[in-house]
């Protein structure tokens, strides 16, 4: 799978969420039970997540050159039945595609051709797993030349920490760290694509879904981090539903 260049993760916002089930059992059915704490993410056709997305763009000597703000909203419209199993539909305003979601008791998966898991639950710190191996093509700038490689890559997406504290509407909340990136075995791949494909972290709280988003750049000195995009929670809706549908 080929990845947009800048400022998007896969999943975009992916998303994310875990689940119980007896076998397979949907959110909005768990969310009715008792709040599972397993629960990252309620899926149910209503539930929706404001975010504030502040874009960060950088001159060539690191610094900010400008900023862009915006509002979008992320929401549950929509069901599609694939193989016998609901897949929800998670549209954003940032994006043109949407994506189908779906919880099991190992974490959330999504479907691309296939039923993939993307984060996992119940991990420990450190652990860290490929979810995609794909071509990915860059094009960078070698002096005065202008270059372009095709390397094979994988993605990983690795949990960083627990319990992270986090503010919102003057109650406090804990959240689970994730950190999504890609490595090539081709060194000069790894070498030119920091500025291209940003470190993603993102920030999950239990019953609420994805609280925050960071995309920063590594640069080499490894002293400093260059952040050029957040996503922050402001404001979700999440409806409890009585309809089984798993």
């Amino acid at each position: 799978m080929n990845r947009p260049i800048l400022y998007i993760t896969f999943l975009f916002s992916l998303i994310l969420s875990s689940c119980i089930d007896s076998d397979l059992i949907d959110n909005d059915i768990a969310e009715l039970n008792s709040q599972n704490d397993n629960v990252l993410i309620p899926l149910a056709i209503g539930n929706y997540w404001d975010y504030k997305i502040t874009e960060i763009i950088l001159d060539d000597e690191k610094n900010i050159n400008n900023r862009n703000i915006i509002n979008i909203r992320e929401s549950i419209q929509n069901i599609n039945i694939i193989d016998d199993k609901n897949w929800y539909e998670l549209t954003s305003d940032y994006h043109t595609e949407s994506i189908l979601i779906r919880n099991y008791k190992d974490g959330v998966h999504y479907f691309d051709n296939e039923d993939e898991i993307f984060y996992k639950s119940n991990i420990n710190i450190g652990d860290k797993y490929i979810v995609d191996s794909y071509q990915q093509t860059l094009t960078y700038v070698d002096g005065n030349d202008i270059k372009t490689i095709t390397a094979q890559v994988d993605e990983y997406v690795e949990l960083i920490e627990l319990n992270r504290t986090m503010n919102f509407d003057n109650k406090l909340l804990k959240a689970s760290v994730y950190k999504n990136y890609i490595i090539s075995d081709n060194e000069e791949f790894n070498k030119n694509s920091k500025i291209n494909f940003p470190i993603v972290e993102v920030y999950i709280v239990k019953n609420i879904g994805v609280f925050k988003e960071l995309h920063y750049i590594e640069f080499d000195d490894n002293k400093s981090n260059a952040i050029v995009f957040i996503k922050q929670l402001t404001n979700y809706n999440k409806v409890l539903s009585n309809e089984n549908t798993g």
